[in-house]
């Protein structure tokens, strides 16, 4: 069974994964900052640059499952499906 987390929690845990590369954590310690002040502009294109690097692959689902559905109405509608788009190449991968 698996537990809701809330968004924060969600960065929270990932930031104390052993797994997750330490150059990933940066990028989840700088969507934390921007998901707490609101940016949402700011936050699509952090996650577009995490997304687009090859390594953050294993670590996509989940952090649109845990943390982009919680703000996904806000966020330009463009933007949300081709980051859907990215992440959806996941399952596939």
């Amino acid at each position: 069974m698996e537990v809701d987390l809330s968004p924060v929690e969600y960065l929270s845990q990932s930031l104390s994964d052993a797994s997750i590369p330490q150059e990933l954590k940066a990028y989840y310690s700088t969507f934390e900052r921007l998901y707490s002040g609101r940016l949402w502009y700011q936050l699509t294109s952090a996650i577009e640059a995490f997304l687009a690097l090859p390594q953050s692959g294993p670590f996509q689902i989940n952090l649109f499952k845990h943390f982009i559905t919680d703000f996904a109405t806000k966020l330009n509608q463009l933007k949300l499906v081709t980051i859907g788009i990215t992440v959806a190449r996941q399952f596939n991968g």
